[in-house]
């Protein structure tokens, strides 16, 4: 299931469950998954408030945010992935009711300068154990065990 961790500095986000529950559904929209309680239950997104000394960019600024996303492996392809930076960028200013979050570096850059996205794709493994193959069997390379 797709999760979504933002980290922002205190008193930035004021409904953090709103803008949770928006980052989830827009996640949702994106990889195409079904409105179904199955999913909904299971897509997630977490707001985390960090003191602004808990952070910084190699110049010193605390006044950036943070976004991972993490689907499973090939979930979205490029267009999509463009697409899920687009509208979560735009959420978080929107919640944050800074517009300057969502403005991009000049071209050839197409990202927020403030907003800074990680998509992560883990290998191909289940949520409660090793993968299995087609036949059943453990899927080769992955450990059912903690390394």
């Amino acid at each position: 299931m797709p999760m979504i961790d933002v980290y922002a500095p205190v008193g930035l986000i004021s409904d953090k469950h709103k803008l949770a529950q928006e980052l989830a559904q827009t996640i949702m929209r994106w990889e195409k998954i079904p409105v179904i309680p199955f999913f909904t239950d299971n897509t997630a997104a977490f707001v985390h408030e960090l003191p602004r000394d808990a952070f910084a960019t190699a110049g010193g600024s605390s006044d950036h945010v943070r976004v991972q996303v993490i689907t499973n492996a090939g979930a979205l392809d490029r267009e999509q992935q463009l697409g899920v930076v687009t509208d979560i960028t735009a959420l978080v200013a929107a919640a944050a009711g800074d517009p300057s979050l969502a403005e991009r570096f000049p071209e050839p850059h197409s990202f927020s300068s403030r907003v800074c996205h990680a998509l992560t794709h883990p290998c191909h493994a289940s949520w409660s154990g090793p993968s299995m193959s087609e036949e059943g069997a453990p899927a080769e390379g992955i450990r059912g065990d903690s390394p």
